[in-house]
């Protein structure tokens, strides 16, 4: 068997939003340097996502199997928080992800979730961008998510969404053609009563990441 590569599991989680890689992924590099990352990089409001959950975690506590756990963790400090994930790491697996909870919509977005603000994913992605790291750009670059007709103004353009019920986020990295310099194109839409529809958002990127290759600045 081939070994698998801590690039191969970033190529899969930014690729195909892999969640099997990127729980991997947390797991070797561990939480506190990954949070300490995201300190590191201006994020806002960093409280909001220590402790950071794994993706079987995070719907594990969304689902009706906790619903003992889940209030008293959202209503935790970060340090209570952490406690409450470690002395129960028996129960957070992914036998206990009850896929039931989720078959009517949106589950508890507005306070179990990965958080950021678009100024943070900006941020966020000068950070990167700033490591001048081509394995990293290489990954985010895999697939752009908007398509080559959108990428066709860009040297590079590489991407990163997510979704759930109820939310849908695409946030891209550019550089554009026509004088070298680089844009940021990043748009969230969260709805906690209803599941959102990818297709008006993918056009609505498309069209700005169309007006940022064509305006002057």
């Amino acid at each position: 068997d081939t070994p698998v590569t801590l690039q191969t599991l970033a190529n899969w989680m930014i690729s195909v939003s892999d969640n099997g890689a990127t729980d991997t992924l947390i797991h070797l590099l561990g939480r506190a340097p990954i949070e300490a990352r995201m300190k590191d990089a201006g994020h806002s409001d960093p409280s909001s996502n220590i402790p950071l959950l794994t993706t079987v975690e995070a719907f594990a506590l969304k689902g009706n199997n906790f619903n003992d756990l889940r209030p008293v963790f959202i209503k935790s400090e970060d340090a209570a928080q952490r406690k409450l994930i470690e002395s129960n790491q028996n129960r957070l697996t992914l036998a206990n992800v009850d896929g039931i909870s989720f078959t009517d919509g949106p589950r508890f977005i507005d306070s179990l979730e990965w958080f950021a603000s678009p100024n943070d994913i900006a941020r966020l992605m000068v950070d990167l961008r700033a490591r001048q790291s081509r394995t990293l750009l290489a990954a985010m670059a895999i697939n752009n998510g908007v398509g080559p007709v959108a990428a066709a103004d860009w040297t590079y353009l590489g991407y990163k969404g997510g979704s759930e019920n109820g939310v849908l986020s695409m946030s891209l990295l550019g550089q554009r053609k026509s004088d070298g310099k680089w844009y940021v194109v990043t748009a969230s839409w969260n709805n906690p009563d209803a599941n959102v529809d990818t297709g008006p958002l993918v056009g609505f990127v498309t069209r700005l990441l169309a007006l940022a290759a064509k305006t002057a600045s």
